[in-house]
This record gives structure tokens, sequence and C-alpha cells, in this order.
């Protein structure tokens, strides 16, 4: 997850005070993109997961299976792999009306909406 620190996104004016209306215009912006980002981020990992419940049927996953094979759906990088996989993960336990998680026998993800 990115984050925005503020500091470097204020804006002076000539004298060295903060020039408020560039630094929340600035700001703003830099919000959005993020918030642009995250949303087709949770676009992508909700295609991927379909994608492997699909493929499934009705049979559960573990958490691990289910994570690595949508982060195979969406392609990801190396470098990239081990925050994907958290990605999904908390989508996944984010979702409650969409999944559910039961431990022991029988456990695993399960998707609710089918």
């Amino acid at each position: 997850m990115e984050n925005i620190n503020l500091a470097s996104v204020c804006t002076r004016n000539s004298d060295g005070s903060i020039n408020i209306e560039d630094t929340v215009t600035r700001f703003t912006n830099l919000v959005t993109t993020l918030a642009e980002r995250e949303t087709y981020l949770r676009e992508t990992i909700s295609v991927a997961v379909t994608t492997v419940f699909d493929s499934w049927g009705e049979k559960p996953l573990v958490m691990p299976t289910l994570c690595a094979l949508a982060v195979q759906h969406m392609s990801v990088k190396s470098e990239d792999y081990t925050e994907a996989i958290m990605a999904v993960k908390m989508f996944v336990n984010s979702n409650i009306d969409s999944f559910k998680s039961a431990r022991g026998k029988g456990g695993g993800v399960r998707r609710l909406d089918k």
C-alpha cells in the first residue's frame, strides 16, 4: 500500500510559508490518483478470485492456494508477489458477504454468491 508523505506534498511561497491552496490541490490530486489505483487493484483481484472459483467449482480452497492461484491469474511480477498475496487475502477477508472461511476438515474459503 502506498503512503503519502504530507511534508513532501506541501508547496511553499517565496517567503517559505506553506501555500495552502496549492498544497490542498496537490494533495487532492495525489489522493485521487491513489484511490483510482486502489479501485483498479480491487477490481483486478475480484476478477482473479472469481476466475479461480469458476475454475474450481464448489470446492473450498485453503487461503494460501486461493491467493496463489489468484495472483497467478493477475500476472504479477515476482518482486510484487508477496504484496499481491497480502492484497488478495485482505480482499477475501474484507468481503465477508461474498466469502465464507472455515477451519478444520472440509474447511477453506468458499464463495457465497454461487
